[in-house]
């Protein structure tokens, strides 16, 4: 069959058209534009060195020209491979249209179960010069055969449709659905596409895909409505943003729902029609992680309003990053789930994704463990940024907690950064957690000091430390300690409600100064250390020799 190169010019710019109009016209185009499969077949000698050996005149090749010239159209050219009774020679070109649409119905059959030899298959049981195509399933439930005799004339194709299958063509027509659309509509219309879809049913998806939509916008309010006035009689209001955010998931499932039932009116060939319900399986696994989506969004602002979040900038910073990961783990979950739907083979991806998913483990153990350090410290909540506290030697205050480290700065105004996974198993120390602050000192009285004065200046620093509004007054402990080295010990220890350790050093300083006026008007005075030295004489020898 030779190739036109003029009109494949001419065919060219409706490409854009036929892309419009749907995959299938596109595939017809390139059908024009190619030689025939068939008459490509015809010229080859081989599959490939590990193939049988394929003649030019063998079932196979026959039937892949006459399903080439079906494909296209070319019913007149196709009445050739057709065995017809005499007296319905006029009536080729419609016998060769309605097997065309009986094969778009039913399925084509796989070539390569065809036989490739020039006598045809000679284990199938059937007399020679007589190969089974394929079987079509009858309403009825029975299977009738298609088959290929030997054409013996000179004329023609080598094989053709039996005399016998041809008579049953126009049964097996009569018994398809549909068959006001092989009445009215145009030939180009009628032919096939892809996934087994005629052009003219590609065309008709569109306005269906289209009024479903519109269908489902009011659906799915009336369904938002209903959910919004159940969620309202709880306490909660997480429930009251959940049915506000599923506007658009509700959407798309409604518009799935509508499109499942109304795809068999289209009357798509059975192949076809499971084609197009997985990919409404596909949609709806999209659709149903979408609405997971909503739901983590909703949930995160909900924690974004408790207090554990507000209370900690470190949380919240958690918080959404954790969100983050949430999405991309739900996402990828979501496109392998569409992939399985679609009938991709996604167990090797999946074992793929877990040895890549080993090594990276592997390679960043530190950075997975320091992630989960700061995942631990978020939750956890020991420290928060701006707390100081005192961890490994250091002291200061916590200027950041990132992902890897936390930051802090120490009085010298160095900043030490340590890491999480470090952090999380160390002895932390939060001087910002204290609900009270204590004060603990001695001081020293000289010795000479009365029991009567010692007294009065306990029970006088007792009084003014009660007295004091931010002490806490469970326990206040006033008591003369111990007969030092040098003085007269008392012990001073008591605990002030305060916020902070400035706070706390003010409220020090005023209580030191009191105590040094109550010591002071007691008459007594504060020891300091003192050493005693005896130096001891030795004899002079010189004089005892002069006594002597």
């Amino acid at each position: 069959m030779p190739t036109n190169r003029r009109g494949c010019a001419f065919l060219r710019p409706a490409w854009a058209l036929c892309l419009i109009l749907g995959p299938g016209w596109a595939m017809g185009t390139l059908a024009e534009e190619a030689p025939g499969a068939a008459a490509e077949a015809r010229s080859t000698v081989s599959e490939g060195p590990s193939e049988p050996l394929v003649s030019p005149d063998s079932p196979r090749v026959v039937f892949q020209e006459l399903q080439g010239l079906l494909k296209r159209g070319r019913w007149d050219e196709a009445t050739a491979f057709l065995d017809l009774p005499k007296g319905l020679e006029p009536e080729g070109a419609r016998i060769a249209r309605r097997l065309a649409a009986v094969l778009d119905h039913h399925g084509w059959p796989d070539p390569g179960r065809i036989a490739a030899t020039t006598d045809g298959a000679t284990d199938d049981g059937l007399p020679a010069g007589v190969d089974e195509v394929t079987r079509l399933p009858m309403p009825s439930g029975q299977r009738e055969p298609l088959r290929l005799v030997r054409n013996v004339s000179q004329e023609g194709p080598p094989w053709r449709v039996s005399r016998r299958s041809v008579e049953r063509v126009e049964e097996w027509f009569a018994a398809l659905p549909g068959q006001w659309m092989y009445e009215n509509l145009p030939d180009p219309l009628l032919l096939p596409s892809a996934w087994g879809l005629l052009r003219w049913q590609w065309l008709a998806l569109v306005p269906l895909v289209v009024l479903a939509f519109l269908l489902a916008v009011p659906l799915a309010s009336v369904t938002r409505r209903i959910l919004l006035a159940a969620a309202q009689r709880t306490r909660s209001s997480w429930d009251d943003a959940l049915a506000v955010s599923m506007r658009g998931p509700f959407r798309v499932a409604w518009m799935l729902i509508l499109l499942r039932i109304a795809l068999p009116w289209l009357v798509f060939a059975p192949a076809a029609l499971d084609h197009l319900y997985r990919v409404l399986i596909a949609l709806a696994w999209v659709d149903g992680f979408w609405a997971l989506f909503r739901t983590m969004d909703v949930l995160h602002r909900g924690l974004e309003e408790s207090p554990w979040a507000k209370d900690s900038p470190s949380a919240q910073f958690l918080l959404s990053f954790g969100t983050r990961i949430g999405k991309l783990l739900v996402g990828g979950l979501g496109i392998v789930a569409a992939l399985s739907a679609l009938g991709y083979p996604v167990a090797s991806l999946l074992a793929g994704l877990g040895v890549g998913g080993l090594a990276l483990a592997l390679a960043a153990q530190k950075t997975v463990e320091n992630l989960f350090g700061a995942f631990s410290i978020g939750v956890d909540r020991p420290i928060q940024v701006g707390d100081f506290i005192q961890v490994d030697g250091v002291s200061g205050t916590v200027e950041a907690i990132g992902l890897r480290s936390t930051r802090i700065r120490t009085m010298d105004r160095v900043l030490v950064s340590i890491p999480n996974g470090k952090l999380a198993d160390m002895r932390l120390e939060n001087l910002t957690a204290r609900d009270r602050f204590r004060l603990h000192t001695v001081i020293g009285l000289e010795y000479g000091t009365g029991v009567e004065r010692i007294r009065k200046v306990t029970g006088e620093i007792e009084a003014l430390l009660r007295r004091h509004p931010l002490v806490w007054p469970d326990r206040v402990v006033v008591r003369f300690q111990q007969f030092g080295p040098s003085s007269l010990d008392i012990e001073i220890m008591a605990w002030f409600l305060v916020e902070d350790a400035y706070a706390f050093r003010d409220v020090r300083h005023q209580v030191l100064l009191e105590i040094m006026e109550v010591v002071e008007k007691a008459g007594c005075a504060f020891a300091f250390p003192t050493h005693t030295v005896h130096i001891a004489s030795q004899p002079d020898p010189s004089r005892n020799r002069t006594g002597s």
